[in-house]
């Protein structure tokens, strides 16, 4: 008889779960009120909102506009792009003092042999992309960053427990990014078979990153804004959207309009 290892573990989504509130005798002022939160260990953002490093969500009219409210852009990018990713880099980091990131695939060769330094030398953080490349080379990417660039900090490939949540920070990532087939738009559960329920990936790895300090990212799965609270209620200290940005006027999204109302075209890139 065939055995499950390891053992089957209970999971549940954001839409399961609520916020009971409490009275308490306390109170804050609006001009104590801060919404910051570390992206990394060592990068602070003013709004705990991550935008998803997609193509139809982050452009010059993004990126400058988050910049503008203290947060942090990151360009997907890959050997053909590299021009274009530079040039918008470029443009906005003439105007203001703005802090960038990468989404590059898990390779080694990639960062040694394509990424082109120009890129990486404005850049403070990398964002490792696992659903673009082979998973098993996630560690070996992990380590040689920080061997070879310990200025830049590390953002994990996505994640959905806490047994690889440890491997990820014993290898030296700067925060953990957790979720995996929950996005809006993401069919990959339905072809691969392989995810977890967001709210109990966010849970159980924030309890592990909790003791070393390494913030979490929840990456997808946000329907409403109910859910940003949710994640942030359950451990994670930033929340990545997609759908949510490419709302907005600033993203490249193409809009639409249907009897009268105007939409936005919006798609995954997994």
């Amino acid at each position: 008889m065939r055995k499950i290892l390891p053992e089957p573990m209970t999971s549940f989504a954001l839409e399961d779960i609520s916020i009971i509130p409490k009275i308490e005798r306390r109170s804050v002022s609006d001009s104590k009120l801060s919404l910051s939160t570390q992206l990394t260990r060592r990068i602070n953002i003013d709004y705990p909102f991550v935008a998803s490093p997609m193509d139809c969500v982050i452009n010059y009219e993004m990126a400058s506009c988050m910049g503008r409210y203290g947060l942090v852009p990151i360009f997907y990018i890959c050997e053909k792009n590299q021009a274009q990713v530079y040039d918008i880099i470029k443009k906005i980091s003439s105007k203001r003092d703005i802090i960038f990131g990468i989404a590059a695939p898990t390779s080694v060769d990639f960062f040694r042999k394509v990424l082109k330094k120009d890129i990486f030398d404005k850049c403070a953080v990398v964002a490792l992309d696992t659903l673009h490349s082979k998973p098993y080379n996630h560690l070996y990417t992990i380590e040689y960053l920080r061997k070879h660039y310990n200025h830049i900090d590390i953002i994990s490939g996505n994640i959905t427990n806490g047994q690889d949540c440890l491997k990820v920070i014993n290898c030296g990532v700067d925060a953990v990014r957790v979720g995996m087939t929950s996005n809006s738009v993401n069919r990959g559960y339905e072809i691969t078979g392989c995810g977890r329920q967001q709210a109990k990936a966010i849970y159980e790895c924030a309890e592990i990153a909790d003791k070393y300090n390494v913030p979490v990212i929840a990456d997808g799965g946000i329907k409403d804004v109910s859910d940003i609270a949710k994640a942030i209620a359950l451990g994670a200290s930033s929340v990545m959207m997609g759908k949510m940005f490419a709302a907005m006027d600033e993203s490249p999204c193409r809009i639409m309009e249907r009897d009268g109302v105007k939409y936005k075209e919006y798609r995954g890139m997994s």
